[in-house]
Parts: C-alpha cells; structure tokens; sequence
C-alpha cells in the first residue's frame, strides 16, 4: 500500500508540474522561470511580464499547491503603498482554493493572474487606493507602528492594551505600565482606561500586572467619521499630531500643554489613543532628543482593545449587550449544570452575576465541570466566581459558600435580582421558590434548569414574575421523560454516595439549551410560563440496555 504522505505529495508535484509545462509553452515573454541561486535547480517560481510601465511581479506556487493557491509578489517597497501588498511584497488576492483546482491547475493559476490583473487596473485610481486603505485601517496601521518601531529600536511597551469607556470628544485616562527587570527597560505590557477607572486594578484583575508597575497617563480623543485614516493622513511628527487633535476638538485640546500639566516631576509614561468607530490608533510619546530644542517623540503603537463592548461584541448589537449588562441574576447551584449556564450567562454579556453553591470541587468532578484540578477542595461558587471575573471583561460576580434554601430565604431582598435560577436539581429548592413566588419573588422571574440520569434529557422551567411552581413539585411526573431504575446511578463505597455516568459534552449541550432560552427572556421576549425539554433519542435509550428506564417518551 503507497505511503499516504508520498501519494499527498506527488499530487501537489503533479499540479505544479503541470502549471510549469503550461508556462513554459507560452514562453519567456509572459512568464520567465526562475532557478535556484548557484545551481541550474529550476524554482517553481516566474518572472511575470510588466503589468505596467516600472511594475514587476513574480509568480510562486506554494509547496502544498493547489491547497494553497498561487501566490504574486511585487516589490515590498510598495508596502503600504499601494493597498493589499504584505511586508515581503506579497498581494493578498482573494483566490480561495477550489475543489477542481487539482485536475485544473492552470485554470487555478488563471484565475490568479486575472484578480492580479484587476488590482494593478484599480491601482491607477488614487481615490480606489485611499478607500482600500481606509477600510482595512486597523491592519495597515499595525503594519506601520511595528515597522517603525522595528527599524528605530524605539523603548515602547509589546502590547499596549485599552479598556475603551464611554465618552464625547475626548477624555483623559489612567496607564499602567509593567516593566520587565533590568537590563531590560522595555515595558512588557501597558493598559490604558478611560476617566477614573484604575489601569493598575484592571491589570490584577485579568492577570496582566507582570513586572514592575509604573504609572502613566493617557488621552483619548474621538476622530470625526468621515476623517481619513490612512498613509496619507497619518501623523508622522509629534507637530502633525498635535495639529490633528486641535482640529478634532475643536482647538480645546493642545497636546503639548497636555503633557506639560501631567508632569509632576517624577517618571511617568505618556500615551495618545485615538478612536474612530471599533478602530483604535495609538501615539507612545518619548521624551525629544534635546529638551527645550526639539519636539517629542509621538511613535505611532498598536492598541489593542480590551473592554466589554468589544472584548464581548466586538461593537455588535450593543442595545442589546448593555441591556443584558444591566440584569442582576442569581444562580443556585454550581454543579455541572449550573457552572456551565453561569459562564455561558458571562460570556453572553449578563452584567452581575451572584452564585451559591454549598459544596467543594473534588477531582472526579474535573470531567464534567468548568473548573478543574486548581480548584479542588475550594468552593465551587467562589472558584467559580474568581474564574469569571478574571476571564470576562465588566462582569461583577460574586461567590457564596452557602445551602441555595437558606440563602434566599436569608439573605435574598425583594427586587434585589431581576432574574432568579435554580440549577440545584432539587426538589426542596423548587418547592421553596414556588412559595416565595407569592411573596419575596413575586416580582421576579424564576427558572429551573435539571437534567436526568446520564443527560438523556434536559429541563428548563420559566415562571414569570407572580406565577409559581406546584407545591407538589411535579417534575418527576408531569415533565421528565423517563422513570428510572433504582440502579441506574453506580454506587461507591461511601453512604449514599453514587453517581450517573456522563460528561461534559453531555451535560454542556443542556446547558447551552437552556442558556439560549434564559438570553431570548433577558433579551425581553415575551411568553408565558412553559416548560422547555431537551432529549436524546430513540437509539440511545435503545442501547442503554439493563439501566434503561422503566418507560420513556422522545
């Protein structure tokens, strides 16, 4: 049997060697083949005739060709230059590999040249260039801060991150700034907040105060939207930046009195970041080179984004992300079921979180749950919590070690959540909030999320504010699916200890399920209370074999 490595690779030669034969026939005038530096090794590569007067262009076949298509290189001092064009010279076409590519490599290769064709036609529009430029504003302008950088050694941080507020016009703003020990005077890492919030406290939050701490300062400044953003109109000087900023606030902001009003006589960092729709550009401001003669040194820096609006929607829909940012939900129980909705609640944007869950993380847990082995014997509610909030930008979430009953009949106010969650699994709790449905919860809706044995079925229960649950607590009856044996769950050696074999891909689709219908709630659809069931089917209670239920419906 052929070895299927040697089969893959005689299939790319295959293609390739027939793209060679193609060109070569046509001949020189078009298409030049190049060979290998010292040898007569031919390359599969071509010298392309000029597109136009002074512009040339080569023609590469990847190794993996056709799964990578052709690739056209021009010069790489046109980076930046003209739009698409990459550090190295190559133009990003928008050729995506095809199905047929293989038994019609040259047609693939065609197709190439043509996209390449019509871009060097748009190019002889200056209008088309700036456009181009325009739209893909974030990548060029990364491409240009680390060029500049690269080639002048300049002392700026790696990674200059910024938790973007809301604002008007322009606002000043914390920096914290975390440099690496000496020799190294390079920053690792800065972030940058808007108005009073702490740089330095966000840091510790999400992990990022490594080194040692510095304090800065930062302005933001909104652009205009119809300002041009783009190789034309980049600031390249400390003065052209300066003339830009007065323009877009009006006169009322002057950068080099900015500066001068910051000083206080100790070190500090100074960094410029510049907003213009989900865009960022940043100006790192170094010392100038002779105080009192020359300008400061404004170093065009990439800045990262790292605040709720994008980190959780990227800009998207935010109606809809700061409603859900404005919910206050309590979460009983944080067990396999309940770990996963509450992340998923995080993740999707839910602004407070308050979890309760009386129980610790054991090891036997790690297969089915969010948390994992830095978490044993802690409190599930409270690792939980700490995990949330280090990993999902603007939540508040806390942790309580506490029985779900004892702690909303304890600690729960009226009015003091918008949304109540019972992911326990037990009875006692349902019943409990079907009573205080007519009382402290009467203005608050209620869910109840279970799963049965061995997440053949899943539940989620919505009561809308002033509708409770049977005091009868009809799960059993009135909605899961199946009855079950008495053995379905495996018995350890402990009193009263067992449980039913399942994992987190089980056990997570459920989650998902019932976390889809609590965001349509939050999100402000309108029903009345029902009854949601997610189940398995036919085959898989067919195959459960001795543990399957006694009856059950799909």
């Amino acid at each position: 049997m052929p070895d299927p490595a040697l089969q893959v690779v005689s299939l790319f030669d295959k293609a390739k060697n027939a793209v060679a034969a193609w060109l070569d026939g046509i001949g020189p005038d078009f298409a030049a083949r190049e060979t290998s530096p010292g040898s007569q090794a031919k390359l599969y590569s071509w010298r392309l005739a000029e597109f136009r007067e002074g512009l040339k262009a080569r023609l590469v076949l990847p190794l993996d060709f056709p799964a990578t298509p052709a690739q056209v290189y021009i010069s790489k001092e046109l980076c930046l230059v003209l739009p698409h064009v990459e550090e190295d010279g190559r133009v990003c076409h928008s050729i995506r590999p095809k199905p047929g590519d293989y038994d019609s490599p040259a047609h693939a290769v065609g197709d190439v040249l043509t996209d390449f064709q019509r871009f060097v036609d748009a190019c002889r529009d200056a209008d088309w260039v700036d456009k181009e430029f325009q739209s893909e504003r974030t990548a060029y302008w990364i491409r240009y801060s680390d060029a500049v950088r690269v080639r002048h050694q300049l002392n700026t941080p790696r990674k200059i991150r910024a938790a973007v507020g809301s604002f008007e016009g322009y606002v000043d703003g914390d920096l914290a700034l975390y440099r690496r020990q000496p020799p190294s005077k390079r920053a690792n890492i800065a972030l940058a907040t808007v108005g009073t919030v702490d740089a330095n406290v966000l840091s510790h939050r999400h992990g990022w105060a490594r080194g040692v701490y510095q304090k800065g300062h930062t302005l933001f400044v909104r652009m205009p939207d119809e300002a041009r953003w783009t190789p034309n109109t980049w600031a390249r000087s400390f003065g052209e930046l300066q003339l830009l900023i007065e323009g877009w606030t009006g006169q009322e902001v002057e950068l080099s009195k900015w500066l001068k009003d910051k000083q206080d006589g100790k070190e500090h960092s100074y960094l410029i970041v510049l907003i213009q729709g989900p865009a960022t550009f940043g100006y790192y401001i170094l010392p100038p080179p002779v105080p009192g003669l020359t300008e400061p040194n404004a170093v065009p820096v990439n800045v990262e984004r790292v605040d709720a609006d994008w980190g959780l929607a990227r800009d998207h829909q935010l109606p809809i992300l700061h409603n859900r940012r404005s919910k206050r939900v309590l979460l009983l129980g944080c067990g396999s079921l309940g770990s996963p909705i509450a992340e998923l609640l995080a993740r999707a944007g839910a602004g407070y979180l308050s979890l309760v869950d009386m129980q610790t993380f054991k090891p036997e847990n790690t297969s089915r749950h969010v948390l994992g082995y830095s978490s044993t014997d802690n409190f599930k509610a409270v690792e939980l919590a700490l995990k949330l909030r280090k990993e999902v930008p603007g939540l508040k979430v806390d942790g309580r070690a506490a029985i779900a009953s004892n702690f909303v009949e304890v600690a729960v106010s009226e009015k003091q959540f918008d949304l109540v969650i019972d992911c326990t699994g037990e009875s006692a709790v349902r019943v409990l909030l079907g009573r205080l449905a007519e009382g402290l919860l009467a203005n608050t809706p209620v869910a109840m999320a279970w799963a049965e044995p061995m997440c053949a079925a899943g539940h989620l229960v919505w009561l809308n504010a002033g509708d409770s649950w049977p005091q009868s607590d009809p799960a059993d009856v009135a909605v899961n699916i199946a009855k079950w044996n008495a053995d379905t769950a495996v018995r350890l050696p402990a009193c009263g200890v067992s449980f039913h074999p399942y994992g987190a891909s089980d056990i997570w689709q459920i989650a998902a399920f019932c976390c889809e219908r609590l965001l349509s709630h939050i999100d402000g659809a309108q029903g009345s209370s029902t009854v949601w069931t997610w189940t398995r089917g036919t085959k898989f209670f067919e195959e459960l074999g001795e543990v399957a239920p006694e009856k059950w419906s799909s």
